[in-house]
């Protein structure tokens, strides 16, 4: 879709992925309380940013946790489930993720949040 990607519709995104989380689109253990409302929802969310921005989805390693999030151009990254890590910024500089492959499904799981997020995000 390519929304430009100005504060406010990042701040939007951010909100309505919040949102649209829980236990059912998780991936295993869900636990907002401690770990941020956006816990185990890294490849949802990652998959929803490339529908909604057309960014790539990269994957690497955080505190030795497979993650993915998304690169926005060469020399930046955002990753709305880094509060999981205790990181307070979702925009980072000098890009550490490699792109990841094409899919050839989708898993239902990202379908469900993205359904969601699709449902929220366009009211």
């Amino acid at each position: 879709m390519g929304l430009k990607k100005s504060q406010s519709n990042l701040d939007t995104a951010l909100a309505t992925f919040k949102y649209c989380a829980s236990a059912e689109t998780a991936h295993g253990e869900y636990d907002p309380t401690s770990h941020g409302s956006l816990h185990n929802h890294c490849g949802c969310v990652a998959f929803a940013c490339q529908q909604l921005f057309g960014w790539d989805i990269v994957q690497g390693k955080i505190n030795g946790i497979s993650h993915y999030w998304n690169r926005i151009d060469k020399e930046t990254e955002v990753d709305f489930c880094l509060e999981q890590f205790g990181a307070d910024s979702y925009i980072f500089k000098f890009p550490v993720g490699r792109l990841t492959k094409p899919r050839k499904h989708i898993n239902k799981r990202f379908l469900k949040f993205w359904n969601r997020v699709q449902e929220s995000y366009y009211q």
